[in-house]
């Protein structure tokens, strides 16, 4: 996005809108009940879920991508709340990047 307009850019900034925020993005201090939003807004942002046909089946994945402290506070999130039952791994989409991944998913049955 190419913003033009010095007010508008001025005004983002002001409000905490900064560049790259990917490879700076810490987890929020926010109250636990809003905790599912802000993961929900997250995947809209920086997830996907995906569906594949294979020999056992329709399997699902969700993966997101962002720091590394902002995933562990994900998955922190999510073993609390009992959404998943073990810590995935966090890796590096390429070597020396910023910005890391999770990604997890099994069959529907």
């Amino acid at each position: 996005m190419i913003i033009t307009n010095n007010d508008f850019a001025t005004n983002l900034i002001t409000q905490g809108c900064v560049e790259h925020k990917t490879d700076i993005l810490e987890p929020p201090n926010i109250p636990k009940n809003l905790e599912r939003h802000f993961i929900r807004g997250l995947m809209d942002g920086d997830g996907s879920i995906v569906m594949n046909q294979g020999e056992y089946g329709i399997s699902f994945s969700i993966s997101f991508v962002s720091t590394d402290g902002v995933l562990n506070w994900i998955l922190d999130h999510l073993l609390e709340n009992d959404i998943i039952q073990k810590r995935y791994p966090i890796r590096k989409r390429k070597p020396g990047q910023t910005v890391s991944y999770i990604s997890f998913g099994g069959n529907y049955l």
